[in-house]
């Protein structure tokens, strides 16, 4: 799981969250037709490896953990597919993201 710095400029991000059994080269495709001044891949399966949970995992509670490690703000846009589209709804809930 890379974890991005919390950013100086206030350039939209584009958050990629790729869904179960799936990898972020989903949207290898996709991502470069997209505008924004950063495009992020999550790995789901990266931030499972890392995560240190200690209750239930939920894709609320996954989706903070994700929030957290990306400071996600209002200003990112998160695009989710699958499973990734359910967590991004949570993140976007969290965090007022689009």
């Amino acid at each position: 799981f890379q974890a991005t710095k919390p950013r100086k400029n206030l350039m939209s991000r584009l958050f990629f969250i790729h869904g179960y059994v799936e990898s972020p080269a989903i949207f290898d495709a996709l991502a470069p037709l997209l505008p924004g001044h950063e495009h992020v891949r999550v790995s789901v399966e990266a931030a499972f490896k890392c995560w240190k949970q200690s209750d239930n995992v939920t894709a609320r509670s996954l989706a903070e953990y994700i929030a957290q490690g990306h400071h996600i703000t209002p200003d990112d846009v998160v695009i989710g597919h699958s499973m990734g589209g359910w967590i991004a709804i949570n993140i976007k809930e969290l965090t007022g993201c689009r």
